[in-house]
C-alpha cells in the first residue's frame, strides 16, 4: 500500500471517530435536556431532590443516569456535550435548567409550606404572558 492510499484510510478513520463522538455529544445534549424538561422534571422527585439552593445539579450525579452511562462515564465529555444546550447552563461541574431554574428547586421549610407543586408551577409559567405584559392569564 502506498503512502496516498494510508494516508486516506487515515483520514476515513478520523472522519469516522469525529462522526461518532458527535453523535455521542448529541445524545448526551438531547438526553440531558429532556432531564431538565419541564415534562420530565414535573414527575422527577430524584432530580429536583438532587439540586441545591440555585437549581445546580452535580455532573457526578447525571453521569450515573442509565441513559447517560450508555454513551459514556466521562464527566469532562458530558460537561462539553452541553456547551451548545439552550435549555441547560453549565458552571465548573454542575448544571442546572437554564433560566427558569428557580421553579424546581425544592423549599427547605418545613411541610407546612405554600410552594407550589410542580404541576402547578409548569401551569403558572404556561400561562405567563412573554410579550412583556407582567399580568399572568387566569389559571
Amino acid at each position: 500500500m502506498d503512502t496516498w492510499a494510508h494516508a486516506l484510510q487515515q483520514q476515513e478513520r478520523e472522519q469516522e471517530q469525529e462522526q461518532e463522538y458527535q453523535n455521542i455529544c448529541n445524545a448526551l445534549l438531547k438526553q440531558i435536556e429532556y432531564y431538565f424538561s419541564d415534562d420530565n422534571l414535573v414527575k422527577d422527585n430524584f432530580l429536583r431532590s438532587k439540586m441545591d439552593g440555585e437549581g445546580w445539579v452535580f455532573v457526578d450525579v447525571i453521569s450515573t443516569f442509565p441513559r447517560v452511562k450508555l454513551w459514556t462515564d466521562d464527566e469532562r465529555l458530558i460537561l462539553k456535550a452541553l456547551q451548545p444546550s439552550t435549555v441547560v447552563e453549565v458552571q465548573g461541574n454542575k448544571m442546572r435548567r437554564r433560566g427558569s431554574w428557580m421553579v424546581w428547586i425544592s423549599s427547605n421549610g418545613s411541610s407546612s409550606s405554600k410552594s407550589p407543586t410542580p404541576h402547578t408551577q409548569v401551569s403558572i409559567m404556561k400561562n405567563l404572558k412573554l410579550d412583556g405584559d407582567s399580568k399572568a392569564e387566569p389559571c
